[in-house]
């Protein structure tokens, strides 16, 4: 399982927005997963998803009062989320169910942290 957050950010655009949240993410160890920026009618919408393995920052207010200097800087109004990723698993089973029942057990009980989206089966 991944341990992961994301920042979704409106400000008006301005050059160095994208530099200054991406080194802030660098300079506490923030591995970052995705990014999707764009501009219209003068803002710029900014989402950031990034790893929380290694990251220094250990809570959201922490990382709050931390990045809010760029906040302010750049007149940002942010939404912050602190999630965990599950692996997604599609099972494939035949005719023979003593394996998903396996799997689909240690699901149940929770030794198996996974999200299973789809099971196909030829039976």
């Amino acid at each position: 399982m991944v341990r992961a957050a994301s920042i979704t950010i409106v400000c008006p655009d301005q050059p160095g927005i994208v530099a200054s949240v991406t080194d802030f993410l660098f300079r506490h160890h923030g591995n970052i997963n995705a990014l999707e920026e764009h501009t219209e009618d003068g803002y710029f919408f900014m989402r950031i998803e990034w790893e929380l393995d290694g990251f220094d920052l250990k809570s959201e207010s922490e990382l709050l009062d931390t990045f809010s200097d760029i906040q302010m800087k750049f007149s940002m109004k942010i939404q912050l989320d602190f999630f965990r990723v599950r692996k997604r698993v599609g099972l494939l089973c035949s005719r023979e169910l003593h394996c998903l029942v396996d799997i689909l057990g240690r699901h149940a009980i929770g030794e198996l942290d996974i999200a299973i989206p789809y099971i196909v089966s030829h039976y």
